[in-house]
């Protein structure tokens, strides 16, 4: 009998952070006290976003395939009080489930088979999206020593006659860099120089901290037709369950992204839409204090695992993600996140899936007292590691 599955599938990783959670529910079917974390907030919405919601549930109605105009227009409403970006919600927005969908659209519409997209590292979960797209990635590693900040020359030396875009992931998922105004402006005077299209992605523009403002870079000088930006309402809405998000893009892109929509999902959810419309257009003090709980639980994470020996890290500065260094313990990320699961309850994502090996990603939403937990844990285990390779 032959073999039904397509071999382009059949190739494609799982999503490590779907995988780490699929290891930690058959952890805990052994009976192992895993700490509940999690990368999105865990308390509902806003009371009016629920209400809206509500509404929409008795309406029973169905969306346009680009999403209900009155969530675009709320979008493109955001997108000018918050980030000074203009946009015209008629055709340069589309309504996706989820930033994850906007980004696999944006690289099916936008990237040929013979094309290359530049992608800083660590990296977000991209590789089967620029493998379905058939394009290749070229991975260009950041440093620890500087905060994982944009290096422009690593990646102006990175860009060959074959490269069509770059990935800018603002704030970094996992590193937690959030770029400066001058980086992002020599990102987009080198995206001029090469004509190239910059894909980026904003999912967590909210979740900055220590007084840190995030800035987009649609709204810089020259990013004019060359930029697409993908958000999400997963983290600064607490809508991670309702799976919504939206692109913004040039006209002649929004419309081709949207023909791929079509044909994958005809359109996207109706009720998330107007709970999404209500948060986007409503009150937003309540959603300053989703960013002020994850900057609770940052410090307080550090606070308890303290300096660890042979395991740096950085501080984000943004993102909802702790992410370590275990390289010098010898062991593969891959059994250091096994030994935090197994041996103390804590559930990372091996580096591997961010193109950083020796490295894992920690997670920390969640209740305050667990991520205090969580950072003793860690430094127990650091600690019992390091004796280890001492042996």
């Amino acid at each position: 009998m032959r073999d039904w599955i397509a071999s382009r599938v059949a190739a494609m990783p799982r999503v490590g952070s779907r995988l780490s959670l699929d290891h930690a529910d058959r952890a805990k079917a052994r009976g192992v006290g895993v700490l509940k974390t999690s990368g999105t907030p865990p308390s509902p919405p806003a009371e009016h976003v629920l209400e809206a919601a509500a509404r929409a549930v008795r309406d029973n109605g169905t969306a346009p395939s680009q999403g209900l105009i009155e969530l675009r227009e709320a979008a493109a409403a955001k997108l000018r009080r918050d980030n000074g970006v203009v946009v015209d919600p008629a055709t340069e927005i589309l309504v996706t489930s989820g930033g994850q969908q906007g980004l696999l659209l944006a690289m099916l519409g936008a990237l040929e088979p013979a094309d290359e997209i530049i992608v800083p590292t660590p990296s977000y979960f991209i590789d089967a999206l620029v493998a379905l797209s058939g394009a290749t990635a070229r991975f260009v590693p950041l440093d620890a020593g500087t905060g994982y900040a944009l290096d422009l020359d690593r990646i102006a030396d990175a860009v060959t006659d074959r490269t069509k875009a770059v990935l800018l992931v603002n704030p970094s998922n996992p590193g937690g860099h959030v770029a400066t105004v001058g980086e992002l402006q020599a990102l987009v005077d080198l995206a001029g120089r090469r004509d190239l299209l910059v894909l980026a992605d904003e999912s967590y523009e909210r979740i900055v901290f220590d007084g840190r403002t995030h800035q987009s870079v649609a709204a810089l000088s020259g990013s004019a037709g060359r930029v697409v930006t993908v958000h999400s309402c997963s983290k600064t809405y607490a809508l991670a369950g309702w799976r919504v998000g939206y692109v913004v893009a040039p006209a002649p892109l929004t419309a081709q992204f949207r023909k791929l929509l079509e044909w994958t999902q005809l359109g996207c959810d109706y009720v998330s839409q107007h709970a999404a419309r209500a948060a986007l257009s409503g009150p937003q003090g309540w959603t300053w204090a989703i960013r002020d709980r994850f900057e609770e639980n940052r410090n307080r994470l550090v606070d308890e695992a303290g300096k660890l020996r042979h395991v740096p890290y950085v501080i984000p500065e943004g993102n909802p993600n702790l992410f370590l260094d275990f390289t010098a313990t010898g062991r593969s990320a891959d059994a250091i996140a096994e030994y935090l699961l197994n041996r103390h309850g804590i559930r990372t994502t091996p580096g591997e899936f961010f193109h950083t090996p020796g490295h894992v990603r920690l997670e920390f939403g969640g209740a305050l007292d667990t991520i205090a937990e969580v950072g003793r844990r860690l430094a127990r285990a650091a600690h019992e590691l390091d004796g280890m390779a001492a042996t």
